[in-house]
């Protein structure tokens, strides 16, 4: 009953996967990725480990223009608790 009980969590498994991996591939907007399709505000955030350091993490927002170009960005980040704050500005 076990043996059996495994064998389905198995198909079971392998189904969703199989119909998953079907699935289609979205696309936003039908158009082709370019620079200036990545215009405007964004943000990001990192975290991780320094080996030997210590923890990291970091938080930012900056602006990209039509070239792909950067306009501006603030962030800030913390390594094994030391803060740094850093801002950039163009044009």
């Amino acid at each position: 009953m076990k043996s059996k009980t495994i064998r389905t969590g198995f198909a079971v498994i392998f189904t969703v996967g199989l119909i998953a991996s079907m699935a289609a591939p979205a696309h936003a907007w039908n158009r082709p990725c370019s620079l200036a399709g990545a215009a405007g505000n964004w943000s990001l955030t990192d975290q991780g480990t320094v080996v030997g350091v210590g923890p990291r993490t970091a938080v930012g927002i900056f602006t990209l223009d039509e070239a792909g170009n950067l306009i501006n960005g603030v962030a800030t980040s913390s390594l094994n608790g030391r803060h740094e704050a850093s801002s950039e500005k163009r044009r």
